[in-house]
């Protein structure tokens, strides 16, 4: 392009201005289309996301769906989406079919305002016919990318979009960054320390407050407290899924930020409330907690918590294929498959969050059987609301708005007058059920 001007401004340079005077008023319509074009096409993209979100969202939750039957409602959410994007799509449409003709107006345009301007020098005798000629076919030369362009903005303008999604992606921070230089030990006994860790989400108060605890290999220190006290924030920070804001959190002594994370996390076997379960073979859900384990080493992990007989009735037994996130299986039989894995992972340090929640007493007593096999010559916190999980605790922390409000056994705390106290009066006739949880809640 640059020669071509040269030559231009050499032969003419009254007429080469001409001619190169045309090139921004062309750019100027390619960059307003395109960035009008992207626009479109970006909140395209979005609403798509959105349907697509929608989608797995309904279907995920269709049992609730059609037990409030609420189809319908559901249906027309789904088209009014559905309906957003039409329109989005109908303006990108309208905007590239706009495009073209545009483009090719104008390249027209300037091509007769050239021809002329060169007709009115070969008159003078200003330049040749050839000369006028060579001017014009240097023009065609340098609009034919804009001609190009013009015709390929969709698939350029969704691929712009496209790329813009994946550098959002790119530039995304992880909250917990690994340190530079950060150690690997050969081996982890499983003491954890909290040396009056506070931690906040933020922008927002800080959850926790000045929580120093410790937790030992064969002993078990169970966290009740009411609901947003901070317990899963704790559970959290020994998995290194946050840091602290203030304070460290220590495992064998040295502040975990200070450790690969992978090392880190592979110390720590976590038993959820709602245990996750992928659409697969009982055996390879077992698996999941450790890389390269087979099939007898899932049953031998079943074997070892003391679950083997409830997965061997299963249909197809450890062959058994699971639907989506297990909603075939009861939620006694998930969280077997849980703890299964968890043993498996053979980690040091165990994190139980309720695994007994919501379940019969007799699945209750076989689970609370096998996390005592889990749990041996481990390091163990339990997350609770139910007393039968606590009651063997080597040490209970009472929570009450981030900040450790009482500490002891079981025994000993049911004498003091505080939120545990509480908690042991809401209880039912039974001595279980939701009452603790209730009483929990109007204490605090």
């Amino acid at each position: 392009m640059a020669s071509i001007a040269v030559i231009m401004l050499t032969v003419d340079w009254r007429y080469g201005l001409v001619v190169l005077g045309a090139i921004p008023v062309l750019i100027l319509i390619i960059r307003t289309y395109s960035v009008l074009l992207r626009r479109a096409l970006r909140t395209v993209r979005t609403h798509e996301g959105d349907l697509l979100g929608l989608a797995q969202e309904v279907l995920g939750s269709i049992q609730l769906v059609q037990a409030y039957s609420r189809e319908s409602h559901e249906d027309r959410r789904f088209a009014a989406v559905a309906s957003k994007i039409f329109e989005a799509g109908r303006d990108a449409n309208a905007l590239q079919a706009q495009y073209s003709p545009a483009m090719t107006f104008a390249v027209a345009a300037a091509t007769a305002l050239i021809a002329w301007y060169g007709a009115i020098h070969v008159i003078d005798g200003r330049i040749t016919a050839g000369e006028m000629l060579v001017f014009l076919a240097y023009f065609r030369s340098l609009t034919a990318p804009t001609r190009r362009i013009a015709k390929t903005s969709r698939t350029v303008g969704r691929a712009s979009v496209a790329i813009e999604r994946i550098a959002e992606y790119l530039a995304e921070a992880p909250s917990v960054i690994e340190a530079p230089n950060a150690a690997t030990p050969s081996r982890c006994e499983g003491r954890v320390d909290f040396e009056s860790v506070g931690f906040g989400y933020r922008p927002g108060p800080n959850v926790l407050k000045d929580i120093s605890f410790s937790l030992r290999p064969g002993k078990t220190v169970a966290l009740v407290g009411p609901t947003g006290a901070g317990k899963s924030t704790i559970a959290g920070l020994i998995s290194r899924f946050q840091d602290p804001v203030l304070g460290r959190v220590l495992l064998d002594g040295r502040d975990l930020r200070g450790l690969r994370l992978g090392f880190v996390r592979r110390q720590v076997a976590l038993v959820l409330q709602q245990p996750v379960i992928f659409h697969a073979r009982v055996w390879e859900n077992i698996c999941y907690g450790l890389e390269g384990a087979n099939r007898d080493d899932a049953i031998r992990a079943a074997r070892d918590v003391g679950i083997d007989e409830i997965i061997r009735r299963l249909p197809g037994g450890y062959d058994c294929l699971i639907s989506e996130r297990g909603h075939t299986l009861s939620g006694g039989q998930r969280q077997c498959i849980s703890l299964a894995r968890a043993m498996l992972s053979d980690a040091p340090i165990v994190i139980l969050d309720e695994p007994s929640s919501s379940l019969d007493s007799v699945t209750e007593q076989r689970l609370l059987e096998a996390v005592r096999r889990l749990t041996a010559d481990r390091t163990s916190l339990v997350i609770a609301h139910r007393l039968k999980t606590v009651r063997d605790a080597d040490e209970i922390l009472v929570l009450d708005h981030g900040r450790i409000v009482q500490r002891g056994r079981h025994a000993q705390l049911v004498r003091e007058a505080g939120l545990y106290a509480a908690l042991c009066a809401g209880l039912d006739a039974h001595g279980e059920g939701q009452g603790a949880v209730t009483a929990l809640q109007r204490s605090a």
